[in-house]
């Protein structure tokens, strides 16, 4: 199957990103540049490079991204815990993720890009609906630290707040992060990814991030620090990050240590608050979660949350969900579909099986209060680019549980060539066309399985967390 110009062009490029970030990593520089760096802008964003100049536009930003603002990206140690951070006053203070920071007032160990240990204490944080933290460098540091490496340095190294408001579906953004703790012979981790929502508290992109990237930053073209790296997705293309306008909302608390924990009802069932798990947009909550029960064809009630919908209606964990208003429910996923069809508050019967007894309860779903339609169809596979010797397409890595591609029967190790007739170079271009499709559109995929080409229809889901 011929390759494309356009996917030759974007394995050289990452193949020259690779080098640069390996080359960067071995520099004997300091840990401070001594000049500002001009930047080429990409002005239009796109969901793929536009031509060759814009590509090469693309690395070259990413190339003086990574230049201006390594010196200020530190490993940061908290305890048991490790993760990432970077460095935006002079004086030290440092943001990351809440859970990576922890409580305020504690002893860190704040590693520095050129290996140099300095102590810093934990400031404020936030709950874990927003995973806002913060650190600051003890004073006296830089002193320390002048004195072991022979400089006169004045002040910290810093990197730019940016406008994370401002950003748009398909920018390019840069996320770099210390995966596994510092490692010094292989430096920063550097990750080029784009925008795929973004949302009041989440923003999400499909730069691939790992355990030790949390608290990592994420930063546009520019050089600006767009966000705080918040979790890993279900999906190597979904993951999560603090959008940088929590940092300057909750500035004053985060700097005075304080812990921040919202007490509005509003607030708690907002689509952002793990407990009803809606971060990809507003969904109708239950406010529980579920797995499949393969042996008793249900949706088994793993947690219920507190105050919510699933608590108010008397449900409890380990009742097996069998049918919701007319609708029988043999998987977790068939249930996050019909749940999500509800378009408003509503009353409805789910039947639930319960100590070997059928109970029918009554309950009401709830909306989010933020008002952005949920549109985002979840396939669930973790998909590569795959070019083969007869063959080109999208490599399924991993089918996740309970997701439209498991009831599909869809398998690790599968080649999807095509999507509704479409040819498929990369993984972007099946995230590309999913774009144009919602959750209960049905998609023909055409995959390569055991040396023969199949043809499978998939009906889309939701992202398969709590309802």
């Amino acid at each position: 199957m011929k390759i494309s110009f356009k996917t030759q062009c974007l394995s050289l490029f990452l193949l020259c990103l690779c080098l640069f970030a390996a080359l960067s990593a071995c520099s004997p520089n300091s840990i401070f540049p001594t000049h500002q760096t001009s930047l080429t802008t990409v002005t239009t964003p796109n969901l793929k490079p536009a031509s060759l100049t814009h590509l090469r536009a693309i690395q070259t930003d990413t190339q003086e991204v990574l230049k201006k603002v390594s010196p200020a990206v530190v490993n940061i140690k908290v305890n048991r815990a490790s993760g990432t951070g970077v460095i935006v006053s002079n004086d030290g203070i440092i943001l990351t993720a809440g859970h990576v920071s922890g409580s305020p007032n504690q002893r860190a160990h704040v590693t520095l890009n050129n290996g140099f240990v300095v102590i810093a204490k934990t400031l404020g944080n936030t709950d874990d609906s927003i995973d806002c933290g913060m650190l600051k460098i003890l004073d006296g540091q830089l002193v320390k630290y002048n004195k072991a490496n022979n400089t006169k340095l004045k002040h910290w190294p810093t990197a730019k707040m940016g406008n994370s408001d401002a950003l748009k579906i398909g920018q390019w953004v840069v996320a770099l992060g210390h995966p596994g703790g510092y490692n010094q012979n292989r430096g920063l981790v550097l990750r080029i990814g784009r925008v795929r929502e973004n949302y009041a508290s989440d923003i999400i992109t499909d730069c691939t991030i790992v355990g030790g990237d949390s608290g990592g930053p994420l930063f546009d073209l520019q050089g600006n620090i767009i966000g705080i790296h918040k979790s890993i997705g279900s999906s190597l293309a979904h993951n999560l990050h603090v959008p940088i306008s929590k940092f300057d909302q909750y500035w004053d608390p985060l700097v005075s240590s304080k812990e921040i924990i919202s007490n509005d009802r509003n607030r708690r069932r907002s689509s952002r608050d793990p407990r009803f798990s809606r971060r990809l947009g507003v969904r109708p909550a239950l406010g529980a979660q579920v797995i499949t029960n393969t042996a008793a064809n249900g949706a088994k009630i793993k947690f219920v949350f507190p105050e919510s919908p699933a608590d108010d209606a008397g449900l409890k964990t380990n009742d097996l969900i069998i049918k919701l208003d007319k609708h029988k429910i043999k998987t977790a996923a068939q249930l996050y579909l019909q749940i999500g069809k509800i378009k408003n508050q509503k009353s409805m019967m789910i039947k639930v099986l319960r100590d070997k007894k059928q109970i029918d309860i009554e309950l009401k779903i709830i909306q989010s209060v933020v008002p952005r339609p949920n549109t985002t169809p979840f396939l669930g596979v973790d998909i590569q680019s795959h070019e083969g010797a007869d063959y080109q397409g999208v490599f399924i890595k991993n089918v996740v549980p309970d997701t439209a591609a498991k009831l599909a029967k869809l398998q690790s190790g599968d080649v999807i060539l095509q999507c509704d007739d479409k040819q498929l170079y990369t993984r972007f271009d099946l995230l590309d066309l999913l774009e144009d499709h919602k959750p209960g559109d049905i998609i023909k995929l055409k995959i390569y399985r055991d040396d023969k080409p199949k043809t499978i229809k998939v009906t889309l889901g939701y992202r398969p967390i709590a309802l």
